[in-house]
């Protein structure tokens, strides 16, 4: 049967059809586009160039779904979308900010030391000078009848503060801060004549050779200080030759500080015993709750370690020059560390201020901002 017009223009949209999609397949050509075959081949090439690096990512990462590189998985799940009200979500958050609180206040709490009700200057006290004055006083009594009993010998009878109980005139935060100060410097010289003790019972049990001694040199108050914590983190702009300190790639590491929230009191202290009571009193640094104490420095000598025979500049630096040769002992060290008591405040929030711009385009500054 013969076509009509209406079979020859089927037939020949079906052969221009068929022209058309050869066309696009083997368009040999990436202007304006590249044909379909061309993007196949492409997309096989960079599944084969892919596969060695999945198959490496494989090793230490969980396998992720087929269908990333585009092949299918059965197995995938689909993913179901978990629905939550808000109060619900609320109430996880707060249990969790409380439970978070709670930790915080028990690590504070271990850590903390415990200060005497006497390290606080009482209302009616109308000098606090004078009252730290009577303190002191009693307290560096207190120190050398305990001594005198355990046999230590303190070098320096004012333990310290003897250049700061003639100010009576001190204001109350400052007297409130030699107190803390001196709390510490009792607390630690009560934990080395204890170390004493400890060792001579122990000598006294084995029934060895007594070696426990226990000299303390000198005692020094530092000044307190606020720390917080902080992180180093490499400098990707470090240069090992840039001599410039204000440029950006001479430090090493970048630093970055949070608020401060711990207060230090730090106590500088020079002693002369033997390595078995120091060890004590290492021991009982942290043993006792709420006397925490942080040993900030540290530094130990010797006269008779072999490193000492070459360069003797440390141990004269830590040992007095009164001491003859009764006082040298294999046993004993020369000791200087820095032990230090904590308390915890709630960190200090700066105001963040505003910068206005009048209309000569100047910036006008000390606008503050609410949060």
């Amino acid at each position: 049967m013969a076509m009509d017009d209406t079979d020859q223009v089927l037939v020949k949209g079906l052969i221009g059809f068929g022209l058309l999609a050869g066309v696009l397949y083997f368009y040999p050509f990436s202007v304006p586009a590249e044909g379909f075959r061309k993007q196949v081949q492409k997309v096989e090439e960079a599944r084969t160039t892919l596969r060695p690096k999945f198959d490496d990512y494989a090793k230490y990462y969980p396998v992720p779904s087929r269908e990333v590189i585009g092949e299918p998985d059965a197995s995938s799940p689909i993913g179901v979308v978990k629905v939550a009200q808000i109060s619900e979500r609320m109430r996880e958050y707060r249990r969790k900010s409380d439970e978070l609180r709670r930790l915080i206040l028990e690590k504070q709490n271990a850590s903390r030391m415990n200060f005497a009700v006497w390290t606080k200057v009482p209302e009616e006290e109308d000098t606090p000078g004078f009252y730290f004055r009577r303190v002191w006083d009693r307290t560096r009594l207190r120190l050398e009848d305990d001594a005198r009993r355990k046999n230590v010998d303190i070098e320096d009878r004012d333990i310290g503060f003897g250049k700061y109980s003639g100010d009576l005139r001190m204001p109350r935060e400052r007297a409130r801060e030699l107190l803390r100060q001196l709390f510490i410097a009792e607390k630690v010289i009560q934990l080395c004549m204890s170390a004493k003790v400890e060792q001579e019972q122990i000598e006294q049990k084995k029934g060895v050779r007594p070696e426990a001694f226990m000299r303390i040199i000198s005692v020094m108050p530092e000044d307190p200080v606020k720390i917080g914590p902080y992180s180093r983190s490499p400098n990707p702009k470090y240069d090992k030759n840039e001599r410039n300190p204000k440029s950006a790639s001479y430090q090493k590491y970048i630093t970055r500080e949070w608020d401060k929230f711990i207060r230090m009191y730090p106590v500088e202290i020079r002693l002369q015993c033997d390595v078995n009571s120091f060890r004590n009193f290492l021991n009982s640094v942290r043993k006792q709750k709420g006397n925490f104490l942080v040993i900030r420095n540290l530094e130990i000598v010797s006269p008779f370690m072999k490193e000492s025979l070459a360069d003797q500049t440390e141990f004269n630096r830590l040992a007095p020059g009164n001491l003859d040769e009764s006082d040298y002992k294999k046993e004993h060290i020369w000791i200087k560390l820095s032990a230090a008591g904590m308390d915890f405040f709630e960190p200090i929030k700066k105001e963040r201020k505003a910068t206005v711009k009048e209309k000569d385009g100047k910036p006008k500054r000390g606008v503050p901002m609410g949060y």
